[in-house]
């Protein structure tokens, strides 16, 4: 329990400070970022069917095969992230911004942490709290979009079983959900079916994946042969629904008009409403679980 509250705290650290650096280089960065999970989230599934087949019988081992190959992809990760702030037009943009923030910050007196924003036009810089402000539909909507996920998956999804995939129906779940997932991420790149406009209307379709999963896991047991690809198929277009909203919900922040500063508090305000959601998302998954989970 400690390791995974250690990794949760990392990773919520290392998410926050992605998402406010990709918001300093626009909506772009923030697809990539984007793009870039989803792609991992294939990668860790093959990595643990790989495992299981090459080391079939032979559960802990097979284990520490997985984790030794996402331990080597994560010293990867941090490598190229290394040569990436390392290169000459992303060291200046960052050189540059770090400039501003400490001359903000130098101006700036201890009864005045509202003017910690140094505006171009030398007029008096809004409060961090009303500048997040401007990206409350944005927050909101990544937020619950979030919620949902975890509410249905993995939440209620772990009720789901299946008497002919047997142990390889979770894997499947989860091969579904994260192919999916990276399909979604993908398409705000081809595809800009969202605006802010219609942000709102789009979430609200996505909260009735709860109601579905729900609807899945009443039904009839004894499911089997060509009717587990009902919930492989709800799983997989759930994925795409978090992964294409949530995507643009993130870039719609980016695409803000507003100084490097502002952009980077949109983007951290954002991202910290994301892992908000996953919170939430999670404790209502296990509300719903012990309400409507058929006992065993």
């Amino acid at each position: 329990l400690v390791s995974v509250l250690v990794n949760a705290f990392c990773s919520a650290v290392a998410q926050s400070s992605l998402y406010g650096l990709a918001a300093l280089f626009g909506d772009g960065a923030t697809q990539a970022l984007q793009s870039g999970q989803g792609v991992m989230g294939v990668v860790s599934v093959l990595l643990r069917v790989v495992s299981n087949v090459v080391l079939a019988g032979r559960p802990s081992t097979s284990m520490f095969a997985f984790c030794s190959c996402g331990s080597a992809l994560l010293a990867g990760s941090v490598a190229a992230y290394a040569r990436a702030v390392c290169d000459d037009s992303v060291a200046a943009r960052l050189a540059a911004y770090e400039r501003r923030r400490l001359s903000a910050t130098a101006t700036a007196t201890a009864g005045a942490l509202d003017q910690m924003l140094l505006p171009a036009e030398g007029r008096p810089a809004p409060s961090r709290w009303l500048s997040a402000s401007e990206v409350w539909l944005e927050s909101l909507s990544a937020f619950l979009v979030f919620v949902t996920c975890l509410a249905c998956f993995p939440g209620l999804a772990t009720s789901l079983t299946s008497p002919t995939l047997g142990s390889w129906f979770p894997l499947l779940m989860v091969a579904a959900y994260n192919c999916g997932d990276l399909f979604g991420k993908t398409l705000p790149a081809r595809a800009r079916l969202v605006s802010r406009r219609s942000l709102p209307v789009w979430v609200s379709a996505h909260l009735l994946f709860v109601p579905l999963f729900l609807l899945l896991l009443r039904a009839p047991a004894g499911r089997g042969g060509a009717s587990d690809a009902l919930p492989l198929g709800c799983t997989f277009v759930l994925g795409v629904s978090t992964g294409y909203i949530g995507c643009m919900a993130l870039v719609l922040v980016g695409e803000h008009a507003g100084s490097a500063e502002e952009k980077e508090l949109w983007g951290t305000a954002s991202s910290f409403s994301l892992m908000l959601g996953l919170t939430a998302g999670s404790l209502l998954s296990f509300a719903l679980s012990a309400a409507f989970a058929s006992p065993s």
